[in-house]
């Protein structure tokens, strides 16, 4: 997989010519996520715009605070990135968002958030914030896998689509490298 970043990776001065690579050098889509700004942002705009010129279907949503905001990405694969702490008390709705198929969290910006300088203590290990967020997001993952496995065994359309869907390829690449990040 391939991340192009627009938010933390370029310079917002030079998010302009970012964008304009982004459609100009196309990728695999299917190897591919897109990294745009925060919802509300000037810059998510304008990355929605640059997205829509493209086959890319899969974005990383930077400091996603609510499922409101992955519902903004509506037809595309959101993978969340909870970077504030308003993003991780809200992470069990974000997961549980239809978009929604993966969850991430950031400690160093969920830190810089909360006005703090490190994420961890003098012996190397999570401070009790991170702790509690990795936590928080543990428990939002299984709530969401709970909901979707037993929507997979309903013959519902939505499920049927979903459990077609998560056997892809991408999907398993993303249930295996993402998600271990919760279990580590």
């Amino acid at each position: 997989m391939v991340i192009l970043d627009l938010e933390d990776g370029v310079n917002a001065g030079d998010r302009v010519v970012a964008r304009r690579a982004v459609i100009d050098n196309l990728l695999d889509p299917q190897r591919t996520i897109l990294r745009v700004n925060p919802v509300g942002s000037a810059d998510f705009a304008l990355d929605l715009e640059a997205l829509d010129q493209t086959p890319y279907s899969l974005v990383m949503l930077a400091k996603t605070e609510s499922s409101v905001q992955v519902d903004a990405l509506a037809g595309r694969e959101v993978i969340a990135l909870c970077e504030t702490a308003a993003g991780v008390l809200e992470s069990s709705s974000i997961a549980a968002a239809a978009s929604t198929i993966a969850l991430m969290w950031g400690a160093e910006d969920l830190l810089a958030s909360l006005g703090g300088r490190s994420s961890r203590n003098e012996r190397g290990q999570y401070r009790d914030f991170a702790r509690f967020a990795r936590s928080r997001f543990s428990s939002a993952r299984a709530r969401t896998i709970e909901r979707r496995s037993t929507q997979s065994t309903s013959t519902s359309p939505t499920s049927r689509d979903w459990a077609k869907r998560r056997a892809t390829p991408r999907r398993r690449f993303l249930r295996d490298r993402l998600h271990s990040s919760f279990t580590s």
